[in-house]
């Protein structure tokens, strides 16, 4: 009996040639579900290597000081109190918490400051010059609930149109404009930025303060006004930065 081979049709060939091309698209897909399920592994140098992004920090200056001008009245007389003052202050304590804004790690620390502050006040007939000690309560970031001030200190000069030695308590409260040396943008393996030596705050404040002589007859007054540096004007003006946060 003699067998013989029967031609493979064109049909079958492509029957064929379709089979094999999604018997190869399968094993690609598979390949390619397995691998998105692995889990990448720093081996090596790059092993323990930080993830990409940017950090936003602020990192106060040992030293800061403000200068500002300030319009009071007083509150017996009604008559204008007009005023120079300057202040410096360096951090003492930082905490997570208010008066800072809830930006997270690194960005909610508030900050006490303490330093010194001189000032010269002049008013119709008679004229002030005091100083002390002061603390500022602030954040590093961002005060959201504003900042708080509390002065303290002695001086000399008119009350109740005598010229004597006095003691005074000043409340203040408001925004603080830190230097934009303060704030930065780093890369999460760049190392932090350390501190500068000094740098210039500005503010823009309501105070009340309480004046008493130390002789004589005791004489008080009370003087409501605004302190406020001019350079709380230049730029940048952004809407956060006038608000006593970072310059972006």
């Amino acid at each position: 009996m003699r067998c013989e081979a029967k031609p493979l049709r064109l049909e079958s060939f492509f029957v064929l040639r379709c089979l094999a091309q999604l018997l190869s698209l399968a094993l690609i897909v598979a390949g390619t579900a397995s691998a998105s399920a692995q889990e990448i592994v720093l081996t090596g140098p790059l092993k323990g290597a930080p993830t990409l992004g940017l950090l936003h920090e602020a990192t106060p200056s040992v030293w800061e000081w403000a200068y500002w001008a300030s319009q009071g009245t007083d509150s017996r007389t009604l008559k204008p109190i007009f005023g120079i003052g300057a202040e410096v202050t360096t951090g003492i304590l930082t905490y997570s918490g208010f008066p800072s804004g809830p930006y997270g790690k690194r960005r909610d620390l508030a900050e006490l400051r303490l330093g010194s502050w001189f000032a010269g006040n002049a008013e119709l007939g008679g004229s002030v010059l005091e100083g002390g000690l002061k603390l500022h309560l602030g954040a590093i970031y961002h005060a959201s609930f504003g900042t708080w001030d509390l002065r303290a200190g002695f001086g000399y000069g008119t009350l109740a149109a005598e010229r004597v030695p006095l003691w005074s308590v000043t409340a203040a409260y408001g925004i603080r404009r830190a230097s934009v040396t303060r704030y930065s943008k780093r890369g999460r393996s760049d190392p932090s930025p350390l501190p500068r030596a000094i740098s210039l705050a500005s503010t823009a404040r309501l105070f009340v303060t309480y004046r008493r002589s130390l002789r004589g007859e005791p004489d008080s007054h009370v003087v409501i006004g605004v302190e406020m540096s001019p350079s709380f004007f230049l730029p940048p003006y952004t809407l956060f930065s006038l608000g006593g946060g970072p310059p972006w």
